[in-house]
């Protein structure tokens, strides 16, 4: 599916930029405003928890900077739990997700629709590779447009002001580069810290009551975003691992992951020869961030919830393949990544149209006893 939107967006940028340049001229890009005039501003992030746990204190620099004004944002259906977590966005526009192609073009005209009536004078788009998002913003009559840089010219015109889509750096400067042009310089990043939810909290308790868990335990989430699932380290290697930090150091072990994911945590479970729980499905944003909250470490490939461990400050241990940490590392210091490095790593981008096709990544062959080793140095050894 994923796979599928890049083509699509490839020909949005490829075939129907170039169009609207040659026939529609004055819906390029319009001159910066004054600070002092902008009332609305709108951002846009469709995909990734990850890159939202990163985005959210960035919005706080933007209300700084424009204490007078609304801010808005636009995102994937899919993100809703994760707004209830803050309070700094005046309202969330949630686009549907759907596989189904007449549905998105039905959408696209409806939110188009609905942003072109909020009179919005400035939008940020922190998508990397989505020209989607810009046609949008386009057609919605938003004349100040920030984003990044395309491989595209005719895509680059329509933006007010562009920003460098630089692959060497972290994806949190990357996204504080954007805010460039808005006077907002990088500083020193750190996360937000997420509110704790009384409401997620007891259900929690709860839930660690019902399977008897009352020393300290591990979260560890196997699973990974949708848009590609060749990041996953290997189900036995989870296996492995489980089984022997549990002999070593005694702790308890939940798996998190969401509905997709619960028969690959339930065919990791099986292969163990330790007792371990399974939480997919289980939990909201809200009581995802209670969970991780109160445990001794969290393991994961690299996905959304490793930021919002990182956010929580816990230690976290994540296994990367063909995405690298140079890029996507969480940014809390008791963290640690396992990364081979090979001579074709990293072969997934964010900032082009390649996606790999490689289906027994040796960059994941990263044993368990190594995994294991090191966390336990760097963690369970004082």
């Amino acid at each position: 599916m994923f796979a599928i939107l890049k083509k699509l967006d490839y020909c949005i940028g490829k075939i129907v930029f170039p169009l609207l340049y040659v026939f529609s001229p004055g819906l390029a890009a319009g001159k910066k405003i004054s600070p002092e005039r902008i009332k609305k501003i709108l951002c846009i992030k469709l995909w990734g928890l990850g890159n939202l746990t990163i985005i959210l204190p960035l919005l706080h620099k933007i209300k700084l900077q424009f204490p007078n004004a609304q801010l808005l944002f636009l995102t994937f259906d899919s993100n809703r739990d994760f707004f209830k977590q803050s309070e700094i966005v005046d309202r969330v526009y949630f686009f549907p997700f759907t596989r189904n192609f007449l549905k998105i073009i039905y959408y696209f005209i409806s939110f188009r629709s609905s942003l072109r009536k909020e009179n919005i004078d400035l939008a940020i788009n922190f998508e990397q590779c989505n020209n989607v998002s810009l046609l949008m913003l386009v057609l919605a009559k938003i004349t100040f447009r920030i984003g990044l840089r395309t491989r595209f010219r005719f895509v680059n015109a329509f933006y007010t002001k562009t920003v460098k889509n630089n692959p060497a750096v972290h994806i949190s400067n990357l996204f504080s580069d954007i805010l460039l042009p808005l006077g907002i310089n990088r500083g020193d990043y750190s996360y937000s810290i997420f509110k704790v939810n009384a409401q997620a909290k007891d259900k929690v308790q709860n839930l660690l009551k019902k399977i008897n868990i009352k020393n300290r335990f591990v979260c560890i989430h196997p699973g990974c975003s949708v848009n590609f699932k060749g990041k996953r380290w290997d189900y036995a290697y989870f296996s492995r691992f489980a089984d022997d930090l549990i002999k070593r150091h005694g702790t308890s072990v939940i798996f998190t992951g969401n509905p997709e994911e619960v028969l690959i945590i339930n065919k990791i479970i099986l292969n163990m020869q330790k007792k371990a729980f399974n939480f997919a499905s289980l939990l909201n944003v809200a009581e995802l961030i209670e969970l991780l909250r109160i445990s001794c470490l969290f393991v994961s490939n690299d996905t959304g919830p490793v930021h919002i461990a990182a956010s929580l400050g816990i230690n976290t241990a994540v296994v990367y393949g063909p995405t690298s940490p140079n890029r996507y590392r969480p940014l809390n210091k008791n963290s640690i990544c396992f990364y081979k490095n090979l001579n074709c790593s990293p072969c997934l981008y964010d900032s082009n149209y390649k996606v790999s096709l490689c289906m027994n990544p040796k960059c994941l062959s990263i044993s368990p006893e190594t995994v294991l080793d090191d966390i336990s140095k760097k963690f369970f050894i004082k």
